[in-house]
């Protein structure tokens, strides 16, 4: 069991971040590419069409953000959202926007070989189509409450890595002045601007106001700010000023600096690190092992289990990397293995259940093995862990029947997980 495993299992946060239209722009550019040794003739045919492909998703990701656009300042603002004299643009807006999540998750199945990325459009299609339902019923603060999660979803994928378009500048046109700075941040993660959402944190972490609010905010504004810095624009002298701004902020919490004086030495870490060009999956998949083993050792070296988050990001670039294809068939059930590990140590930020779409997947993909064990122990540990807390720790029916599935594709019986080893290795 790693260090600090089950610190946050009891939190019901759904603290997210993260890019529907990362995944459908980077599939345009690798069918492109693809073409690169077609015969001259053949080769403009076909780039004419994938460029008309390419053209018709550019167009229906920007009908996706801008439904949100205007969508979400409206569910923000709970007043606003119970006024009747919005209640037509927010059903017409909730049901184009479920209209285009469902497009973008059809397609991202289809597509993307990242389960993380078809797990996420799974839960924003659904979520959407629940949305409208609700508004129909006139269950508005349940519908609400699914719309919100809409940001978090997209936020989730944008962070990815910093493959397509960025600063969308749809929120140009938005009057943003009643939204906190947090969800106004939100908001332009899920847009794609991330420039805006950068001076949002800031703000969150410099502003007088900090002294009356949450901590949470400000740690997750400082940590996410750091995502965007690692994962989304890959620049570790971005990464190093924010951490500055969060060291030297007026209201930041003595833990907090405590953190970022971690998160420094780590950034400091990776400048100097030479860049090396040509890495095959497996080095890859060692780069991925070995800054997560230093995301851990940071953790449990300092009485502050958030230091070895730079690390964990990182891991994360790599492991995505990995997984977005399935060609590398040696490598891919471990480095999903590793994913999961990876998105549990970043759940704060992520979304909260994100590492089980990666357990899942390890244990489908490569049953009966060694790596399948350690996906299902981890899984089922995580997962009823989750219910000590509540309901008596009565663990529901489907849970359970889930989780026998899973059992006995990772095992042919029980006695063979005590082959399993350590699951770190």
């Amino acid at each position: 069991m790693k260090p600090k495993f089950l610190n946050h299992l009891r939190h019901k946060n759904n603290i997210m971040r993260t890019g529907l239209q990362t995944s459908v722009e980077l599939m345009g550019i690798l069918i492109l590419i693809s073409c690169a040794h077609q015969p001259m003739k053949e080769q403009k045919s076909i780039e004419n069409k994938n460029a008309v492909v390419v053209e018709e998703w550019q167009h229906k990701m920007r009908s996706l953000s801008t439904s949100l656009s205007k969508l979400l300042p409206l569910v923000y603002n709970q007043k606003l959202f119970n006024d009747p004299n919005q209640y037509e643009t927010i059903e017409k807006e909730s049901k184009n926007l479920a209209t285009m999540a469902h497009v973008v998750n059809t397609t991202i199945k289809k597509t993307s070989e990242d389960p993380s990325l078809s797990f996420v459009s799974d839960k924003l299609d659904t979520d959407m189509k629940e949305a409208v339902r609700q508004l129909e019923l006139g269950n508005r603060k349940f519908a609400r409450h699914l719309i919100r999660n809409a940001t978090s979803y997209c936020i989730s994928c944008h962070t990815h890595n910093d493959q397509g378009r960025q600063n969308l500048n749809l929120s140009l046109s938005l009057d943003l002045d009643h939204m906190q700075p947090m969800d106004r941040a939100e908001l332009h993660m899920s847009l794609r601007d991330f420039d805006a959402a950068l001076k949002d944190y800031e703000q969150i972490i410099n502003s007088p106001d900090a002294q009356i609010e949450r901590f949470q905010n400000i740690e997750l504004a400082a940590e996410k700010t750091l995502a965007i810095a690692i994962r989304v624009k890959g620049d570790p002298d971005l990464a190093l000023k924010l951490v500055e701004t969060t060291i030297t902020a007026k209201w930041s919490p003595e833990y907090l600096k405590l953190n970022a004086m971690a998160w420094k030495t780590a950034v400091l870490e990776w400048k100097k690190e030479p860049e090396i060009r040509g890495f095959t999956p497996k080095m890859r998949l060692q780069k991925a092992k070995s800054l997560l083993q230093q995301g851990w050792k940071f953790s449990a070296n300092s009485i502050q289990s958030r230091a070895g988050l730079v690390y964990f990001l990182r891991a994360s670039v790599q492991l995505h990397d990995l997984l977005s294809t399935k060609s590398h068939k040696l490598v891919y059930g471990e480095a999903l293995y590793y994913a999961g590990l990876t998105a549990e140590s970043l759940r704060e930020i992520n979304l909260w259940t994100l590492h089980e779409a990666y357990y899942e997947s390890c244990i489908r993909f490569q049953p009966y093995t060694t790596t399948a064990k350690k996906c299902y122990l981890r899984m089922e540990a995580l997962q009823l862990a989750s219910y000590v807390d509540g309901d008596n720790g009565f663990v529901p029916a489907a849970v359970r029947d889930h989780l026998k599935v899973l059992k006995s594709m990772a095992v042919k019986q029980d006695s063979d997980f005590l082959s399993t080893g350590g699951i770190g290795d």
